[in-house]
């Protein structure tokens, strides 16, 4: 791990600034996901919206772990902590136009902690390669219930499996990685991630739309869903909606696209009313856990001592 460096008054108010501004956004959407929600959710099972809170939480951890497994990879193994702030932190970017911010944020603290700014970014990148490979993965899951069970077609939609695979060789993953570094302007990859890091990252990416795909499920059983094949559904549907959402650069955090092919997927099952309810629950939950966890981890580095980007 490479030792913290010394940041000057200036760099520590423009990082302060982006904070503030990045806090506001997701503030302003919780705001909204609530005026959206609020109303309906007394109709709701503490028991349901506590396990797909629960699966929220758990998805969150996952993905951070996916992002700490690269840097390591990269050859910046940071403490828990440390990690912890500057993901959750970078992640309240993403409530910024433009989904480019929650790399730019991360970027920017992990400098106060000797990460260069290069790796971080490389860091980024490889975890959104990597994530919608998995999401699409899972996305499979709905396809039986979008091709109306014809299981020939089904069956020739697992071939998608391949080049999914083939993403996740190095070799591969590396050319996707530099193509996006040059789109960024950013300076090439030092050298190709290990299979195990890659397998180790994947798997934490999987685990990651998996735990959001359960939450979706909790929420659609909490409006009258019910059956296997809404399970099936909730995943894949979930793992779609989010790799298409990943690559829409100008909405925040994927923001309404998602919860659109969420409801086009689940409404001729529990109908496009609870549908549209489900999709503004799950966005609310992951708003909430987003920002909770963001505080929660300035909080626990701030009680360690250890320095905060946003600190004057």
């Amino acid at each position: 791990m490479t030792a913290p460096v010394r940041t000057s008054a200036l760099q520590r108010r423009l990082r302060a600034a982006f904070l503030v501004v990045a806090v506001a956004f997701a503030v302003l959407a919780l705001a909204s996901q609530w005026d959206e929600a609020g109303e309906r959710i007394g109709d709701l099972s503490v028991t349901h919206v506590g396990l797909a809170a629960l699966c929220t939480i758990g998805s969150l951890a996952a993905s951070f772990f996916a992002w700490r497994e690269t840097l390591a990879g990269l050859g910046d193994r940071l403490p828990v902590p440390t990690a912890a702030r500057i993901f959750f932190l970078g992640q309240l970017a993403k409530y910024v136009p433009g989904s480019i911010w929650a790399i730019v944020g991360q970027m920017e603290l992990a400098k106060v902690h000797g990460v260069r700014r290069e790796r971080t970014a490389t860091a980024g990148i490889v975890v959104l390669v990597i994530s919608l490979a998995m999401g699409l993965t899972l996305g499979l899951l709905a396809v039986p219930a979008l091709l109306d069970a014809d299981s020939e077609l089904y069956a020739s939609s697992v071939l998608l499996l391949i080049p999914l695979a083939v993403v996740l060789h190095p070799k591969v993953l590396t050319w996707l990685v530099q193509t996006g570094l040059r789109i960024l302007k950013r300076p090439a990859l030092e050298a190709p991630l290990s299979i195990t890091t890659i397998w180790r990252v994947a798997a934490f990416s999987l685990l990651s739309n998996g735990l959001l795909g359960l939450q979706i499920w909790q929420l659609a059983v909490d409006v009258g869903g019910e059956g296997w094949a809404l399970l099936a559904l909730a995943i894949g549907g979930y793992g779609l909606a989010a790799s298409v959402s990943l690559v829409v650069i100008p909405l925040p955090a994927g923001a309404g696209l998602r919860e659109a092919i969420l409801v086009l997927l689940l409404a001729p099952d529990i109908g496009a009313a609870s549908a549209t309810l489900v999709a503004i629950l799950a966005r609310l939950l992951l708003t909430v856990a987003d920002v909770a966890a963001a505080g929660l981890a300035a909080a626990a580095t701030r009680a360690a001592g250890q320095p905060v980007a946003a600190d004057p």
